[in-house]
């Protein structure tokens, strides 16, 4: 039975997929960063066909998984968190230098701002946490400012799906470009009204266009 395997993104937990279903026959594994309590990480876990990653979730995959991962699908994720064009780098550089200054004074109040634009142009409801392990989202928030991610670490014949919204406020869209690496194992699919919570917004949209690749593709 092949298996996949989901990470979220910065800021939140493995809550942010909600009932996860792709269709019979899926063994499935939800990974917990553990921002907010317990982390998830299947230490024992050996292997999975397919990897689904948001926006920072791309960057704490374990190493390992990527080796025999046939496929690795990509929602707002990035090679780089600040983008290459120049203004657009010193922005982002200083909206993460913001958000860790506000750590220091009130954690629940960033996160706040945060769930606010994560999920613009929509509104979607979304519980503060009671307790935020703040070292950690600290510490991702650091990374986040220089991590590149590592192509070299993927299996190049592994098939990616790129999923990206056009209103996403919290990282400017960037279109296909930045993925120009990989682009001939690359399928490429933009939403006109998502923003980075492209999963939460859009989730049928999404798990439709998941299906339709892996018909496609595999």
């Amino acid at each position: 039975m092949p298996s996949i395997a989901f990470f979220h993104g910065w800021g939140f937990d493995r809550d942010f997929w909600g009932n996860v279903n792709l269709g019979a026959g899926w063994d499935t594994y939800v990974f917990d960063r553990g921002y907010f309590g317990t982390q998830e990480l299947y230490e024992d876990l050996p292997r999975v066909d397919l990897i689904v990653a948001h926006s920072w979730g791309l960057h704490w995959v374990p190493d390992y998984l990527f080796k025999n991962a046939s496929g690795i699908v990509v929602l707002n994720s990035f090679l780089s968190f600040p983008p290459d064009h120049k203004l657009e780098q010193i922005k982002t550089l200083r909206i993460l230098d913001k958000m860790m200054k506000g750590f220091e004074d009130d954690p629940h109040t960033v996160l706040e701002q945060f769930y606010l634009n994560v999920f613009a142009p929509q509104t979607v409801p979304w519980d503060l946490p009671d307790f935020v392990h703040d070292t950690l989202l600290l510490h991702d928030l650091e990374q986040m400012k220089s991590r590149v991610f590592d192509m070299r670490k993927v299996n190049p014949n592994t098939r990616w799906l790129i999923m990206q919204g056009k209103k996403d406020v919290i990282r400017a869209y960037q279109g296909e470009q930045e993925w120009d690496s990989i682009k001939k194992n690359a399928r490429y699919k933009a939403i006109e009204s998502a923003g980075h919570a492209i999963w939460k917004t859009h989730t049928q949209e999404c798990i439709q266009s998941i299906r339709l690749w892996l018909k496609t593709v595999f």
